[in-house]
């Protein structure tokens, strides 16, 4: 609309490509549009582990992304002073990703109180397996399996035990079968224990929302930057883009 705006525009357009020139392309890799996931938190949603994770890298790859223009001041002071609309929030961003392992679940290293929940969680399982091998390898029990596993109904381990023995006194029978000749039966040996497992999970669920829910509030309580953030990265993207558009015209 003016000479000037042009001018402006023209001049960032061209740090970009002196940038390109040596080598050093805008590090934009590792932003994720997580916008939609930032405005749900201030909304008070709880986000799961992976959108935290994302939210985390990406504050990191925008922080890594304003360094890289800051050190290029002098040659491209337009960009450094695009970049300083980046928040950088380093203290969130090493606390989400360091809040989670590769696959995006809890990490027991910076959350020891799910260790012990886990290793509670990880024993009732062994403890039960155990004693279900030992009933698999009685006569009677032997005898009345379809299929010599373990099967979970209901969150809670049973036998798979054929049809015409589901009254034969072994267990509590929790499920059937499509076909019908098959009934899954949770022997009594193990109903306190899977009553322990069922508590277990619960708990370890609970303390796992109650992290989670923690986490979703401190994006929340910073949403305004990192939104701020987010569009400034949005504006050098663009810049990106010109810039691969001249060198292809």
């Amino acid at each position: 609309a003016d000479l000037q705006s042009a001018r402006a525009r023209l001049r960032e357009l061209s740090e970009v490509l002196a940038l390109a020139e040596r080598g050093a392309s805008l590090q934009l890799g590792g932003i994720e549009d997580v916008q939609v996931h930032v405005q749900a938190s201030v909304k008070g949603d709880i986000l799961d582990g992976e959108v935290l994770l994302a939210i985390g890298h990406t504050l990191e790859s925008l922080a890594r992304l304003q360094r890289q223009l800051q050190e290029h001041a002098a040659d491209c002071p337009s960009l450094a002073e695009i970049s300083r609309g980046i928040q950088p929030l380093p203290d969130l961003a090493a606390w989400l990703v360091s809040s989670f392992d590769a696959r995006g679940e809890l990490s027991s290293s910076t959350w020891p109180e799910l260790r012990s929940l886990r290793s509670r969680k990880a024993s009732l399982h062994e403890k039960i397996g155990a004693t279900l091998g030992e009933l698999r390898r009685d006569e009677r029990v032997e005898a009345a399996l379809q299929d010599d596993f373990l099967a979970m109904r209901n969150d809670r381990y049973v036998l798979p035990v054929k049809v015409q023995h589901k009254s034969s006194g072994l267990g509590i029978v929790h499920d059937a079968s499509g076909s019908g000749q098959t009934v899954f039966i949770e022997p009594f040996e193990v109903v306190g224990m899977n009553n322990d497992l069922k508590l277990a999970d619960s708990e370890l669920r609970r303390e796992e929302l109650r992290i989670l829910r923690d986490l979703s509030e401190r994006v929340s309580m910073l949403s305004a930057d990192i939104l701020s953030s987010l569009a400034t990265a949005v504006r050098l993207d663009l810049l990106a883009a010109r810039g691969r558009l001249a060198e292809d015209l």
